[in-house]
């Protein structure tokens, strides 16, 4: 019988030692669990404002890092190339947030920015690289690109017109120059449509520019060829039905600021009768007299009268003589027309230039 009681007492002990430890493993759980919450309750209480971090100033410290950065590669770049991707990209690296339209604001000691300097190299890749980007940042970005001025009081737009200046230029650089002005002209036309409307101003004053470097080059006799296209972007919106038309009458206008000569005048002086001609047929002839009192009729007289004073002259350069006869006489019709003289005194200078109505 006793042998039947022990094993029952064992299993009874085991039995509440059991209970016991359960007790024991709950309680230390709910122990556990209140501290935990506690803790967690601590963490999300708010911190009070005079113990936050100032995380807009550190972030701010990134920013300005980022800038410092942008404007150390501007002064490079003069010297050297720019990957313009490689710049947007630390924008990431360095602030994890973008800042590349600051691409567009920083400036060197000189007040250039990367379209001056762009310009100044002749760099074709990054001009359009700039001008194709810059439309992503607005209205963040507050500039118009083509217009800003440097420390010289210069825009890239000035700058490239100074690169097409008679000798300017290296013969071989003059495609791209030309390349970059005809970007920088797209630009202009393409912003003073949406957000800039003081370019509709701006626009006008380049096309006395560009007119300005035409007359430059003609005055030596060279060329510089702009694309009707462009010329014609850079009207103004309010005056492209002015009649007479507005590139016509800024042609007319366009006279060198120390000898007071025009265009018509170049052409006469130069003897060019088919240059003349075409002139006359675009209503460009001016008529006005320069700083020394000559108009363009005047000085046509005087060369023609050279020739017929001077006899000998005519045979030994009857080409000079044949053009000079040309542009005296296209002139006389020309000018006999616009004062609606119908009576006719005189004949045309050829059959190749007939000048009517």
């Amino acid at each position: 019988m006793q042998n039947a009681i022990f094993p029952a007492e064992s299993t009874n002990s085991h039995t509440k030692k059991g209970i016991f430890m359960n007790k024991t493993y709950l309680i230390s759980l709910l122990m556990c669990s209140t501290a935990a919450l506690l803790s967690m309750e601590q963490q999300n209480q708010l911190i009070p404002l005079s113990q936050m971090p100032d995380y807009q100033a550190a972030h701010k410290t990134l920013e300005a890092d980022y800038k410092m950065y942008l404007r150390n590669r501007l002064q490079e770049y003069e010297k050297t190339d720019v990957d313009m991707n490689e710049l947007v990209a630390m924008s990431k690296t360095m602030t994890r947030a973008d800042f590349s339209f600051c691409i567009y604001t920083v400036r060197t000691d000189e007040g250039n920015d990367f379209f001056h300097v762009a310009t100044q190299k002749i760099d074709v890749p990054t001009i359009q690289w700039l001008y194709e980007n810059i439309e992503q940042h607005r209205p963040r970005l507050l500039i118009s690109g083509a217009t800003q001025l440097n420390g010289c009081s210069q825009t890239p737009f000035d700058l490239c017109i100074n690169q097409l200046q008679p000798y300017e230029t290296c013969p071989s650089q003059l495609k791209n120059v030309f390349e970059i002005l005809k970007s920088t002209i797209n630009h202009i036309a393409q912003v003073s449509h949406s957000i800039f409307f003081y370019l509709e101003e701006y626009k006008e004053e380049c096309l006395k520019k560009i007119i300005a470097l035409q007359l430059a080059h003609k005055q030596i006799n060279s060329t510089c060829i702009i694309p009707q296209e462009l010329l014609d972007a850079l009207i103004p919106d309010k005056k492209r039905s002015q009649q007479p038309p507005l590139i016509t009458t800024l042609y007319q206008a366009a006279a060198n600021k120390v000898s007071g000569d025009t265009f018509t005048h170049f052409i006469v002086e130069q003897e060019n009768p088919d240059e003349l001609f075409e002139w006359i047929q675009q209503g460009r002839v001016s008529c006005v007299k320069n700083n020394a009192g000559f108009s363009p009729l005047d000085l046509a007289l005087n060369k023609f009268r050279n020739f017929t004073q001077n006899p000998h002259l005519i045979d030994l350069t009857s080409t000079g003589f044949n053009n000079t006869r040309c542009c005296l006489f296209m002139l006389l019709n020309y000018y006999r027309l616009k004062s609606e003289q119908t009576e006719r005194y005189f004949d045309q200078c050829c059959d190749k230039h007939i000048i009517a109505q």
